[in-house]
């Protein structure tokens, strides 16, 4: 077995914050008590094949996380033991794993040609998973593209009331919203592409990120021309809001996620190391992060601290604070061109001292809690009071001459 060196690995298993994939097939764990990584697993032969393009948690607790190589092979991780296994391997497919999300015992595979499927996990026993786990039905739905097939992206609707709901969209296939309980080649939503351009040219459908927004099955994505969009499925089939920002340029996005507790604030990176965050509402860029030497390829928010992650193929994991200052916080190198990357929800306070602590004291860390829940609060429509309670500001009228 071919293993690759670590630095940071303490000789009891440590607990890691963040998880990334590598482009050679080795699951990563960086934790920031250490400022190190350790390998989770060990890669019999490197190759592009075996790297680790999606990951997605197994279950609330986090103590699994299913990692899809591109060659269709999936990766069952035990976080509690540390160890590893294949679950799915040589699925009938000659097309790359794009994406891969979990839910109610579903594994749920896409692939670049466009079949989905749809993998039944079962446990012979509740104390383990990794020794008992295995597949024994899969329905498969082909053909879930009219057209050319490239399916470049899948998400899920995490939300409770939506949480059968999963999207998919690629190089002219649109974006198609699924039930996931019903499959068929009838999506519950099919996107319309956008007009003509203002040479009367058709626009070209290359939809490469997506994501839900949060208790809703409004959905923003990204695209290979540098584009984001918004679209609310129960109001029309073409987007809602249609960005295009000077600092993307036309540079294929490669990273998308929406900032937590907010709807209005979308990040996103692309193939030249941008890395910026858009106001929905202004329809602009409001911040530029630093740091990204290569194509920046996934992007993960944190659910409770004000924190964000972005790894890239500069083979760096990128820790920022999406309010107080652009620059890194703390950067990781992990020795490997990075894919993809998870958080751990699971944070104690020394997490998050460990991450800021050198840049701010740990104790302002709570005020800073405090003060980023209150600017969520505000930007809600919950600011009345705040508004009615200010004093008017009197100026003098200016003569014209």
């Amino acid at each position: 077995m071919a293993a690759e060196s670590s630095r940071g690995e303490a000789a009891t298993k440590p607990r890691y914050n963040v998880y990334a994939g590598s482009d050679i097939g080795y699951l990563k764990g960086v934790t920031f008590a250490t400022k190190g990584f350790g390998n989770l697993n060990t890669v019999e032969r490197l190759n592009k094949k075996m790297g680790i393009g999606c990951m997605s948690w197994g279950n609330d607790e986090e103590t699994v996380i299913y990692a899809g190589c591109k060659g269709g092979d999936v990766i069952h991780h035990d976080t509690t033991t540390g160890l590893s296994k294949f679950v799915l391997m040589d699925q009938a497919e000659d097309d790359n794993l794009r994406d891969l999300c979990f839910h109610d015992n579903n594994l749920v595979t896409a692939f670049g040609n466009g079949s989905l499927y749809i993998h039944k996990i079962e446990s012979d026993s509740e104390d383990s998973l990794v020794t008992t786990s295995k597949v024994d039905q899969r329905e498969t739905l082909d053909d879930i593209s009219h057209e050319k097939k490239d399916l470049l992206c899948m998400t899920h609707n995490k939300c409770g009331t939506y949480s059968h709901m999963i999207a998919t969209g690629g190089n002219e296939n649109p974006l198609r919203i699924w039930d996931m309980n019903q499959l068929s080649n009838n999506p519950l939503f099919s996107a319309k592409n956008v007009k003509h351009d203002w040479l009367s040219l058709r626009v070209p459908v290359w939809v490469t990120k997506a994501k839900f927004y949060t208790n809703s099955n409004k959905i923003v994505t990204g695209t290979g021309i540098g584009k984001v969009r918004m679209y609310d499925p129960s109001f029309q089939r073409r987007p809602v809001i249609d960005i295009q920002c000077q600092e993307l340029e036309k540079y294929p996005i490669t990273a998308l996620d929406i900032r937590t507790n907010s709807d209005y604030q979308v990040f996103v990176g692309n193939t030249v190391g941008t890395l910026v965050s858009i106001d929905l509402r202004k329809k602009a860029v409001i911040k530029a992060f630093k740091g990204n030497k290569g194509g920046v390829t996934d992007i993960k928010f944190h659910s409770s601290y004000p924190v964000f992650a972005a790894c890239s193929a500069d083979r760096y994991v990128r820790c920022y604070d999406p309010d107080i200052k652009s620059s890194v916080l703390h950067s990781f190198y992990v020795n490997s061109s990075l894919n993809c990357i998870l958080f751990s929800t699971h944070w104690e306070k020394e997490d998050y001292g460990n991450l800021v602590g050198e840049k701010f004291p740990t104790d302002k860390i709570e005020k800073v809690k405090q003060a980023v829940k209150m600017t969520h609060d505000l930007s809600d429509g919950e600011d009345d009071d705040v508004w009615n309670n200010m004093s008017v500001v009197q100026s003098k009228k200016r003569k014209v001459n």
